[in-house]
């Protein structure tokens, strides 16, 4: 009887074992999955940033490109300005001139 309860002892605690190094195998597989998730999370994250840099960079570089249009066209106005003051002081000038041959 003795052996036989040694017997059903040493079964429980194989199995017992067993059961341990099972748990602790599913253990190891969630730890990898939890690490192998956050490495995956985190590639996410940068991927989500970098995406958001280069839509400033872009917006960025559309108001640079309106701003330098703007500019240009405020150039563009100066120089015919300068042109008509030109053409004015020219006309006064002649008439001017004109006057005193008078």
């Amino acid at each position: 009887c003795e052996a036989a309860a040694k017997e059903k002892a040493d079964a429980a605690a194989k199995k017992a074992e067993e059961m341990r190094a099972h748990v602790q195998g599913l253990a190891t597989m969630v730890n990898e999955t939890a690490a192998a998730t956050s490495v995956h999370l985190n590639a996410e994250q940068e991927a989500a940033r970098a995406a958001a840099a280069q839509k400033k960079a872009e917006e960025a570089e559309k108001k640079a490109k309106e701003i330098k249009e703007h500019a240009q066209a405020l150039a563009s106005l100066v120089n015919e300005s300068e042109a008509v003051t030109d053409m004015a002081l020219s006309q006064e000038v002649e008439e001017a001139r004109a006057a005193l041959r008078d």
